[in-house]
């Protein structure tokens, strides 16, 4: 009897030995789900900074850029009125 017994307990020891192993693997399937989620949280969020960044860019060099045109506008208007002006002036005097 006592031989039984003790191939009961190490069957026993063999049974739990599986049942930790199980249960590492499932603390390493929680670990391996945490890090990628943590990693894909963390891309979401560099993402979100880049675009916010670009935007910020973009909005900036278009608010120059309307600027030089408008002041590319006028001078542009103001060389027409004084060309204007100076046909005016070359017709008055060849009457």
């Amino acid at each position: 009897k006592k031989k039984i017994v003790s191939l009961s307990l190490n069957t026993n020891i063999v049974k739990s030995g599986s049942a930790d192993s199980e249960k590492m693997g499932y603390v390493l399937r929680v670990r391996f789900a945490a890090f990628f989620a943590g990693a894909a949280v963390a891309s979401a969020g560099g993402l979100y900074l880049l675009h916010k960044d670009y935007q910020t860019a973009h909005h900036a060099m278009s608010h120059q850029m309307n600027d030089v045109y408008e002041s590319l506008n006028g001078r542009i208007s103001t060389l027409e009125r004084l060309k204007e002006a100076d046909a005016a002036k070359h017709v008055e005097a060849t009457e």
